[in-house]
């Protein structure tokens, strides 16, 4: 009887986590951001720095808003320049984007890739706990998944 019901819930929920489906509602962009292995495992470090404690569906939108930031006229046009712009991401500040990163991330960056364009556009996440930045919280709220709030 279990058995069964995790195969029918299994079929209901896409392989990226529940939450992760409202976020990639919008249409496929047909521009994708072409990423290299060197820019997976930063990325996927960068995720796993940033993401630690969130639902595997806040991992992949993490790694999508890096993605999108790379198409947009807004931010660097490589990975690398992305995640390393000044004061963007805290992981790059205090160490912790050298440490090693785990399994779902590293999954979340693939699939990330897999779903380029998807994601409501968000350019931004905080978490509203650990911010009292008023720059982030005045933008356009895309989705919230778990302790994250996503932006454009």
């Amino acid at each position: 009887m279990i058995k069964k019901l995790v195969i029918a819930i299994a079929m209901l929920i896409p392989s990226f986590g529940a939450g992760y489906s409202a976020f990639a509602a919008a249409p496929a962009h047909e521009q994708h951001v072409q990423v290299n292995k060197n820019d997976k495992e930063l990325l996927a470090r960068l995720v796993s720095a940033e993401a630690k404690g969130e639902p595997y569906a806040g991992k992949v939108a993490v790694a999508t808003v890096v993605l999108n930031r790379v198409d947009s006229s807004k931010f660097p046009d490589t990975v690398k320049g992305v995640i390393y712009q000044k004061g963007q991401y805290s992981p790059v500040s205090n160490g912790q984007i050298n440490k090693p990163a785990d399994k779902d991330s590293k999954k979340a960056v693939e699939e990330a890739i897999n779903f380029q364009g998807q994601g409501k556009g968000s350019l931004f996440f905080f978490n509203p706990d650990k911010t009292g930045d008023q720059w982030l919280r005045q933008k356009q709220e895309t989705i919230k998944i778990g302790n994250h709030v996503f932006a454009k």
